[in-house]
């Protein structure tokens, strides 16, 4: 598989072979991203689950209550199957509180008494991570911000401009940051290959050419060109791109 949250990746590694004028982020449809995000074995191996998981929760519905919360349920995965409604917070909380609802409903269920200081310390945990979540966002938009401006990316959040739990996004500062004529080795412009991969913006397609072009690797700038031709109905060639730089 190409990881989880990768379809995009899945897509501009064949573009080459099956060229599109769209670029997709969602197969639409939440089996078939399980089996490019895992591969094939994995990803069936996890459909099968949830879905014996989800038969069997169906036979437990007896309950109106239940009944009801396993219908709004399959409105969800219907949706899942066309689009990509796994994708927002607000409906996975909601489906997982109504799975949850139907599954303490069970009559036969075995499960475990956690303790209160062990609740405690979970909410405790999750607040502190809410923050900082919180904070790493802050910190990426803040800073983004300022090197699209030419300026030095050192704001602060409460005390640091690290960014500690969102590491993706520090990731896309130091792209922001880089120079197209910056030297990398192989195993780091594969890297950033990959990133570019997952997010196959106009900007971020135009700046890997150039730094590919300017590393030597001329005929992998050029894919990136025949991608932004394409995919972004762009007119522009690899020497007009490093010419206009």
């Amino acid at each position: 598989g190409y990881g989880w949250n990768q379809t995009s990746v899945a897509q501009m590694s064949a573009y080459a072979l099956f060229p599109t004028t769209e670029w997709t982020t969602s197969a639409h449809n939440i089996l078939l991203d399980l089996i490019i995000w895992n591969g094939i074995p994995i990803g069936i191996v996890i459909i099968a689950y949830f879905a014996c998981w989800f038969l069997w929760l169906n036979q437990q519905a007896k309950e109106t209550i239940s009944i009801i919360a396993i219908m709004m349920v399959c409105t969800v995965l219907i949706h899942a199957m066309l689009e990509f409604p796994q994708r927002y917070a607000y409906f996975l909380l909601t489906c997982g509180f109504l799975l949850g609802i139907i599954q303490a409903q069970t009559p036969v269920l075995k499960g475990i008494v956690l303790n209160k200081q062990v609740l405690r310390l979970i909410w405790g945990v999750s607040l502190i991570l809410l923050l900082a979540i919180w904070r790493d966002y802050n910190v990426y938009v803040t800073n983004s911000n300022l090197l699209f401006k030419n300026k030095q990316p050192n704001a602060e959040v409460l005390g640091s401009n690290q960014i500690f739990v969102l590491t993706q996004f520090e990731q896309r500062l130091k792209w922001i940051e880089m120079k197209p004529e910056t030297t990398l080795s192989d195993a780091d412009l594969a890297v950033w290959g990959n990133f570019v991969k997952n997010k196959a913006t106009p900007y971020n397609l135009r700046k890997y050419a150039q730094l590919l072009a300017y590393n030597g690797k001329v005929e992998q700038a050029e894919q990136q060109i025949f991608i932004l031709q394409h995919l972004y109905r762009q007119q522009i060639t690899l020497a007009e791109l490093l010419k206009n730089k």
